[in-house]
């Protein structure tokens, strides 16, 4: 769009304030006739990341080197900064995905290798706290990534595009699934039969991965052209149905979970709420979005979460815990724990 309410230097970009009903811009906002095409918000460190294939975030005297397709607003100072990947003329982001808690913002889209790191074609790395880029194993193979979702729960990112490998993993044709945990490659039950992914939507608490695009099967099910659901948890596909038409593609779409209470997650069918089991805590995204995350190494929680959101315990001196302990146990002979 060219403005946003006719309030100046939000083309392509701007924020819609809920509560006055006003339209502002972000500085002098991006420029250069492109399009925003993907945010993350870290809410930890008040930044919004913006990709896109616009050239430049800033305008004239504001205008910020090398933030060609990237760039970070900072929500506290009202500032642009660069993050060090968008020197190259042909630097465009398709995708992004946050993880706050390893410093990770994953980065998709159509782009060559970055600051020069090997294998980050299309997708890489940015180390928010460390500032340095880096490759997810060997990268994919082929054309663009348009689709990321990050799966906390699970320890995976899914990435879709038009690529022709993930990895060189066999089956990996336009959609894969990044192991955090092993830095591995994994396909997804098969390749998809021609087109691409455009979109993911992801909902652990159904471990339910929906993927939609221009492709014309999923791992060979019948009814699921364009659009397609992969169950993370038995690692099967199935139908939600054929949309019609030679020329039908699924650019985008939301998954709407139950009204739970704090403490509470969707259970698997989506009707209904359940509290997380031992070893886990809530991670509350807002606006209803919530899910049960393993708790983190050397903490723990023994309790089944019912009433309020809380955080797993953090092990004392002398004790340690792997992920998703329901306790703390004491260091063995000649290790510490501080």
């Amino acid at each position: 769009f060219d403005d946003a309410g006719g309030v100046r230097g939000t083309v392509s970009l701007a924020k819609w304030d809920t509560a006055s009903s006003t339209w502002s811009a972000l500085e002098t906002g991006v420029w250069g006739g492109g399009i925003v095409k993907a945010f993350a918000l870290d809410k930890t460190t008040s930044s919004l990341y913006v990709g896109g294939n616009f050239l430049s975030a800033g305008y004239g005297a504001t205008e910020i080197p090398d933030t060609h397709g990237l760039a970070k607003w900072d929500i506290v100072s009202s500032t642009w900064s660069s993050l060090g990947g968008g020197a190259s003329a042909s630097f465009s982001v398709y995708a992004l995905a946050l993880d706050p808690s390893t410093s990770s913002l994953y980065v998709g889209g159509y782009f060559f290798t970055v600051r020069g790191v090997r294998d980050t074609n299309h997708l890489a790395k940015y180390d928010t706290a460390s500032l340095t880029w880096s490759a997810l194993g060997n990268g994919v193979s082929g054309n663009e990534v348009n689709a990321l979702g990050l799966d906390l729960s699970a320890s995976s990112l899914y990435v879709g595009g038009e690529f022709s490998s993930a990895g060189g993993v066999s089956g990996t044709n336009g959609l894969a699934r990044w192991d955090i945990a092993s830095s591995t490659w994994r396909t997804l039950g098969g390749d998809l039969s021609s087109g691409k992914v455009e979109s993911l939507a992801l909902d652990s608490s159904t471990s339910s991965l929906y993927v939609g695009g221009t492709f014309n099967s999923a791992g060979g099910v019948s009814g699921t052209s364009r659009l397609a659901k992969w169950n993370t948890a038995s690692s099967s596909w199935s139908s939600l149905g054929i949309l019609q038409g030679v020329y039908s593609v699924v650019h985008s779409f939301e998954v709407v979970t139950p009204v739970c209470a704090a403490g509470n997650v969707p259970v698997a069918s989506g009707d209904s709420c359940t509290p997380c089991r031992p070893g886990r805590y809530v991670k509350d995204y807002g606006s209803n979005r919530r899910e049960c995350l393993l708790c983190p190494k050397d903490s723990a929680n023994a309790a089944t979460l019912s009433a309020t959101l809380v955080r797993c315990e953090a092990c004392t001196p002398g004790t340690g815990a792997s992920i998703g302990s329901t306790a703390c146990a004491q260091c063995p002979a000649g290790t510490y724990s501080d």
